[in-house]
């Protein structure tokens, strides 16, 4: 499908978000995983005077990034409000330089050349235009900047999408890019010799109800312009069960994939 059969109402995102503030935590594992797994791919640099955590969140990343780049001012950028007065309010009694934006990621409010680097984990599959994002990224930054990304590939929650298809034709499950359409993206904004790293991850469910109460805790609701409107009705609800469940296996539930993607890029 094109990507414009997907549009991502933003209002509703920042919704979802902030209602989710005080349950996000103790149910991204997952984030808190591949965020781990992207720090670790950077290397410390004293010479980084500003980082823009673009989807900050709860502020997870911050600690981290603050030890990477102990010199660097952190611009914490989120959509929602609500998770930014939270991470504030976590991050009181440390010794961060840490300021907070509350602005949407396809609207940046920075002037040129304002970061040595960006970095995101989780967050840019929430934006609706790839293009735009990444020349206004490109626009903000300082030459030789970096960018450390990590986002869902196409098969994520691939298990829960082919339910949904025996039920209705309406969009359930966000579109996800894949490797190719990043890298050419990248390179039409200007980044040079981006790396994209793909892995898969499986999840066991033990039922489509664990699931979709996970996903409702972080904030990841279906809010595609092409979703179902209304509640579903029981028996929708019914079927749907039935078929994400029949995929379980014995001793270990049911498998969800997220296909995860790792990306880096410079500026000259």
């Amino acid at each position: 499908m094109l990507q414009a059969e997907y549009r991502i109402a933003k209002n509703e995102v920042a919704r979802s978000f902030n209602q989710a503030v005080k349950s996000y935590d103790a149910h991204a594992s997952l984030q808190r995983e591949v965020a781990d797994k992207l720090l670790g791919k950077i290397q410390a640099d004293d010479r980084v005077k500003r980082l823009l955590d673009l989807g900050s969140g709860t502020g997870y990343c911050t600690a981290s990034l603050q030890k990477l780049f102990p010199a660097a001012e952190i611009v914490s950028l989120d959509i929602a409000e609500g998770m930014l007065g939270f991470a504030a309010r976590q991050h009181q009694q440390e010794n961060l330089n840490e300021y907070f934006v509350c602005a949407d990621a396809e609207n940046l409010p920075f002037r040129d050349n304002s970061f040595d680097l960006i970095f995101s984990s989780l967050a840019i599959q929430w934006c609706q235009n790839y293009p735009a994002l990444f020349n206004d990224l490109h626009r903000v930054m300082q030459n030789d900047g970096k960018i450390f990304m990590t986002t869902f590939g196409p098969g994520t929650l691939v298990e829960l999408e082919q339910a949904w298809q025996k039920i209705d034709d309406a969009v359930h499950v966000n579109h996800f890019h894949d490797d190719v359409a990043l890298r050419n993206v990248l390179e039409h904004a200007g980044f040079q010799k981006p790396v994209l790293q793909g892995e898969k991850k499986l999840r066991y469910y033990p039922n489509l109800a664990a699931l979709t109460r996970e996903l409702k805790s972080i904030g990841a609701r279906n809010l595609n312009a092409g979703r179902g409107r209304g509640l579903n009705g029981r028996n929708k609800i019914v079927r749907l069960k039935q078929a994400f469940e029949g995929n379980s296996e014995t001793g270990r539930g049911i498998p969800v994939t997220y296909q995860l993607q790792y990306l880096s890029a410079g500026v000259v």
